[in-house]
């Protein structure tokens, strides 16, 4: 096993979330986070997982205390605590590089493994350009966004400048005699490649 897995091993928390503790800059946010993710209910029940982080936060609930302490320990155990600001989408796409979507339409994300998935045009979130999807529910073709984060164009090209690939497409347009030239990377987010972890 690798350094990264045998750390990985000591904290309580699924890989995913494990990795997201261990990379995270901000490693109180990425236990809170996990914790939210990982703790049915806590914080609430709102998509938005700015929303449910800031509940969980000020939540005097002795479940919520009991796990905002947990979330000190884990940071503890991952070695540090806050070495400098990182936004929650930020954080939350350690764990889920995948899932980085992009806005199409209507409320309609596109995630970097190719899956789609919406949300309701009368949440705040449906209005971002980019999102980390953390759950999701229902078929392909149907799949409803559960919780998210927004996050910042900058953010992903940071974060995943060695992963993101430009590919120049060329499409033809039956009704008309034309061909149409574009390219991807970043705008596509079809080419987005998960890291792999120990």
């Amino acid at each position: 096993m690798s350094e990264h897995g045998k750390q990985l091993a000591k904290l309580p928390l699924p890989p995913r979330l494990a990795h997201m503790v261990l990379a995270a800059s901000d490693k109180i946010l990425a236990a809170r986070i996990a914790l939210v993710l990982t703790e049915q209910g806590l914080g609430g029940r709102n998509a938005d997982l700015a929303d449910r982080l800031d509940h969980f936060a000020r939540s005097s609930a002795p479940r919520a205390k009991a796990a905002r302490a947990l979330a000190g320990r884990i940071a503890r155990m991952a070695g540090g605590s806050a070495e400098r600001e990182q936004s929650i989408g930020a954080t939350l796409a350690l764990a889920f590089p995948d899932r980085v979507a992009k806005a199409r339409s209507g409320g309609a994300f596109t995630m970097a493994n190719g899956r789609a998935a919406s949300l309701d045009q009368s949440e705040p979130l449906a209005q971002a350009r980019f999102l980390v999807i953390a759950d999701i529910a229902g078929t392909a073709a149907r799949a409803r966004v559960l919780l998210a984060a927004e996050i910042e164009q900058a953010e992903i090209e940071t974060l995943f400048a060695d992963e993101i690939e430009t590919r120049n497409s060329v499409s033809v347009d039956p009704e008309a005699p034309c061909a149409r030239a574009g390219r991807g990377g970043l705008g596509a987010l079809c080419c987005l490649r998960p890291r792999r972890s120990g």
